[in-house]
């Protein structure tokens, strides 16, 4: 089994332009064929890194971008990785997809994401 803190590089969600969100990113994938997880799970936390000073808002969808079931806000000041203890209570069903996308004030160049699972 590999190790995810090695082998897990996290997934990148870039901005647009300055004070736009870019577009949708995938993180967990839909597809049997791509790793989606096989069981209902629920986001117990996130984690964010960047090398940029900015203002960030990531907000994540579990319908393509359609709606947003969570906005995290952030600064990137502290060159490390950020912890946010916003999971949900949704008990997302097996095989959903999860994207992100993200904005800056200053339009820095995207963050690195990794979400806390806890699968049912």
């Amino acid at each position: 089994m590999p190790n995810p803190a090695v082998d897990f590089p996290g997934v990148t969600i870039a901005d647009s332009a300055v004070d736009d969100y870019g577009i949708d990113t995938e993180i967990i994938p839909a597809s049997p064929d791509a790793g989606f997880i096989d069981n209902p799970f629920r986001i117990v936390g996130t984690n964010f890194a960047t090398d940029d000073t900015d203002v960030y808002i990531v907000r994540f969808s579990s319908d393509s971008g359609g709606s947003w079931y969570d906005n995290v806000m952030f600064s990137g000041n502290k060159r490390e990785a950020n912890a946010a203890p916003s999971g949900t209570e949704h008990i997302f069903n097996r095989g959903t997809r999860i994207s992100a996308s993200c904005k800056t004030l200053g339009g820095a160049d995207g963050v690195d994401v990794w979400l806390e699972i806890q699968e049912i």
